[in-house]
């Protein structure tokens, strides 16, 4: 009896593994292909709204702050109601172009968000970033950050933020 418990766990497991590796995608793949997707849209001019948030640095809390709590707890909130209307879509789309990420396990402590959407108002991608700019993260996927994303953030709207 308990050689067929065991043999039905062990064939249960087996093919719970099989379908998983399936359904799910190598993080760096996922990475990449989120951002190639994020480039892609703004070439063909599908990002319409932006929304820059910040909590700034001097502001201390107990715990990382996470993208969840970034969205819902900013100090500050930027929002471009029309991106292809505005002098700041082509740099943006220069700085995603210039956007490399490898992903990380853990989660940096968040301060800056940029969260594009469709002109139907459906999230197109979210790219959160620490205080250096360094770490942060693509959606919920912690990430590193290589590029100019960042710096054309913090030129852009950190003295609109003040």
């Amino acid at each position: 009896m308990k050689v067929r418990a065991a043999f039905f766990v062990l064939i249960v497991s087996l093919t719970v593994s099989v379908l998983a590796d399936g359904q799910t995608m190598n993080p760096a793949t996922e990475v990449k292909t989120r951002i190639d997707n994020l480039v892609s849209r703004l070439s063909r001019r599908e990002v319409a709204r932006v929304e820059v948030l910040e909590i700034p640095p001097g502001i201390m809390t107990r715990t990382r702050i996470t993208p969840e709590m970034l969205r819902q707890q900013y100090v500050y909130k930027l929002t471009i109601r029309d991106l292809r209307n505005s002098v700041y879509e082509e740099p943006l789309r220069k700085s995603a172009e210039s956007l490399q990420a490898t992903s990380r396990r853990e989660m940096a402590d968040l301060r800056w968000g940029l969260i594009l959407f469709s002109s139907g108002g459906n999230q197109i991608e979210a790219l959160y970033f620490d205080g250096t700019g360094n770490y942060g993260s693509i959606g919920d996927n912690p990430v590193e950050f290589k590029g100019r994303a960042f710096g054309w953030l913090i030129a852009t709207f950190s003295g609109c933020l003040r």
